[in-house]
Parts: structure tokens; C-alpha cells; sequence
């Protein structure tokens, strides 16, 4: 497979256990080029991606910002093509020829939108685990134009003429953190969020998005604040916009949420078996 019109960017923080991993797989895609923007690593990762990639990794001010940071790694690719990723991401290489026939069948399209598969829990110790799927714009044309907004959950803007496609999958495996990393990590996302609703308000999103970060904390440490706060949320959501393409997927977080609370009552009525 011949080299590919491609930048593929990276931005991260301490994921020196994850780069290296999704690295591996998305050099065999041969791209042009690799930008990995590094926001304030203190576990190696700015040293080991300086290592493999010295001209193209970068130190950046971290500014509480997705969305800047993002445009900043993307202002750095000189490449007709763009694949944006997370270092806990990776596409099946098995996929690799769908990239690239799309690249060069993209007469008059600005930007694919690609199936998402995220795993919330592990897929190499739990036979069935549990995933949620979704699109994203993730592969698109270096604009001039393009950036990112929104301080998290952050949009591509500036792309118009966008094509949904079935292939390539990328695979993100978003189970990683648990307890107190957990904890800490929705904790700053909710400070993020709080920025965004300040700054644009209350939208379907919004609703959708910070009642995630609710459940999450739920589905981890069973409080009820944090169960009736994601409800709230998400019935909020189906009020602001109730016809939106992503409203399976808010009802399907209501229905899995309800049953964990009432499996979890019913553990606690149900009297403890005891034998001699």
C-alpha cells in the first residue's frame, strides 16, 4: 500500500500505556505524516512519542480547553487529509483498504463521518462486553477553515459536505478508568461542562453529555445523587429535543440506569441465605 495523503493527529496526556498500542497499528496504515500534540505528560509519554516521531511531536499549554487543543494539533498537519485519534483508539488494520479507497473516491466530499464502537467494558477478558455506538467526523479534508469548539465534548466546524460510511470501524476502548482515577476524571469533565453551559447554555447535547458523566459515577459507586441527578438529565434531554437521531441511545442509558437501581434494590430487600 503506497504511502497515504494523510496527517493523523494525536492529542494527549499520560498515555504512555495506550500510545504506544494504537501507534503500532495505525503506522502499518502508512500515513504521510503522525502529529502527536503532548498537553503536560508526567508518565514518559512526551519522550517516547519524541523518540518514534522527533519532528512532528509537540509540547502544548494545557488551557482547560478540548477544543483548542485540538485545533492546535490540527493546524500542525500538511497533509490534503486528515484522521483525527485518541490514544485509547484504533482502527482493525484488516480496514486499512477502506481508508484509503474512500481518500481516493472523495470527489467533492469534505469530511466522513465513521462508525464508532465503544467498549465500556473490556473485549479481550469479557466475551460479550458491553459497547455503545456511535458516528464521528473523524477523517476529513485539511481546510483551512477547520476547528474545533466547545471547551469538551468539542466539534469539528467548518466542514459541510460530510458522507456517512459503514467501513472503516474505529474501535475505542473507553472502560479504562475506575475508581478514584474515575472519580477524579469526571469530577474535572463536570468543571468543563459547567464552562460550556455558561458560555452556550442548555441544549440536547449538553443534557446528554453531562447526564453521561452522571451515570458513569452511578454505574461505578451507586450513589444516589449521582442517580437522580443522570436521570434528570436525561429526561431533560428528551424535553429539549425528543426527535433527535441520538434519542435510542438517551432512552437506552434511562432504561439500562433504572434497571441497575432496581436490581440493586432488590438486593438489598432480599434476605442473605446462610448455611451450616
Amino acid at each position: 500500500m503506497p504511502t497515504l495523503a494523510l496527517s493523523i493527529f494525536y492529542v494527549v496526556k499520560n498515555e504512555i500505556f495506550n500510545l504506544p498500542k494504537s501507534l503500532h497499528l495505525m503506522k502499518q496504515l502508512d500515513p504521510a505524516e503522525i502529529i502527536i500534540l503532548d498537553t503536560g505528560s508526567k508518565d514518559g509519554t512526551y519522550e517516547w512519542a519524541k523518540s518514534q516521531f522527533p519532528k512532528t511531536t509537540y509540547r502544548h499549554k494545557w488551557k482547560d480547553d478540548f477544543g483548542e487543543a485540538k485545533t492546535a494539533a490540527l493546524k500542525k498537519c500538511t497533509q490534503p487529509w486528515v484522521l483525527e485519534m485518541d490514544a485509547d483508539e484504533f482502527i482493525d488494520s484488516s480496514l486499512f483498504g477502506n481508508l484509503s479507497s474512500l481518500l481516493k473516491a472523495a470527489h467533492g466530499v469534505e469530511g466522513f463521518a465513521l462508525p464508532v464502537v465503544n467498549f465500556l467494558q473490556s473485549p479481550f477478558h469479557i466475551s460479550n462486553p458491553r459497547i455503545m455506538n456511535g458516528v464521528d467526523i473523524r477523517l476529513f479534508r485539511n481546510l483551512k477553515n477547520a476547528y474545533y469548539d466547545g471547551y469538551i465534548h468539542e466539534q469539528l466546524k467548518g466542514i459541510y459536505k460530510i458522507y456517512q460510511v459503514d467501513k472503516p470501524i474505529l474501535f475505542h476502548l473507553q472502560y479504562k478508568s475506575r475508581g478514584e482515577d474515575l472519580k477524579n476524571k469526571m469530577e474535572y469533565y463536570k468543571k468543563l461542562m459547567d464552562k460550556k453551559t455558561q458560555k452556550y447554555g442548555w441544549n440536547y447535547l449538553n443534557y446528554v453529555h453531562m447526564s453521561d458523566i452522571y451515570r458513569k459515577l452511578y454505574m461505578e459507586f451507586d450513589s444516589d445523587k449521582d442517580y437522580m441527578e443522570c436521570i434528570r438529565l436525561l429526561k431533560m434531554a428528551i424535553i429539549a429535543n425528543p426527535k433527535d437521531d441520538k434519542m435510542p441511545m438517551v432512552l437506552k442509558d434511562l432504561e439500562n440506569i433504572y434497571a441497575r437501581r432496581q436490581k440493586a434494590k432488590q438486593a438489598k430487600k432480599s434476605p442473605i441465605l446462610e448455611t451450616n
